[in-house]
């Protein structure tokens, strides 16, 4: 396995890794209907607008057939530029805890320490196993918010690393 940046040519896979985890990882937490309406076509052109964006940094998880298993993004706030986003980390069920979480975080803080944020912050929804992931790393709970997704009300965590430079260190 192995990470390297996204390209447009990637959408295609990201969107199908993408819709799948959904399908798998929100199983017993979002409702069957909304999971349904997801559609790799939609995803697709998601991740191309996506792709095509440059303050978006993207990375891919490739197997040794050079297929995409998982992917992660993330930015740096344009208004508040020492901070920077994860907005996501995406493994395939049957790739996951195999430690390729941290390959992927590793790029995205290397990314992060690149573009001189000193904070980063994720939303990870409260029964997403993915959250544990990040508190092994540092990540602390500074809030408590719920968001609306077709009809149903979810609850997620707002976490916050205080040290790019300290979670490089844990991953190196």
């Amino acid at each position: 396995m192995h990470v390297r940046a996204a390209t447009i040519k990637d959408a295609e896979g990201i969107a199908h890794v993408h819709v799948d985890t959904w399908r798998t990882t929100y199983l017993n937490i979002m409702s069957p209907a909304y999971l349904a309406t997801l559609t790799y076509d939609i995803r697709k052109e998601l991740w191309q607008k996506h792709l095509s964006d440059k303050e978006k940094h993207i990375f891919v998880l490739e197997n040794e057939q050079a297929e995409i298993v998982g992917f992660a993004a993330c930015n740096q706030r344009p208004l508040e530029p020492h901070i920077g986003d994860l907005t996501s980390i995406y493994i395939i069920k049957e790739e996951q805890q195999k430690g390729y979480g941290r390959l992927l975080m590793k790029a995205l803080f290397q990314t992060f320490n690149e573009l001189g944020c000193e904070k980063v912050f994720v939303e990870v929804l409260v029964e997403n196993d993915t959250r544990h992931l990040y508190e092994y790393f540092g990540a602390k709970i500074v809030e408590i918010d719920t968001m609306n997704l077709g009809t149903q009300e979810l609850e997620f965590f707002i976490y916050k690393w205080d040290s790019v430079k300290n979670v490089l260190a844990q991953l190196a």
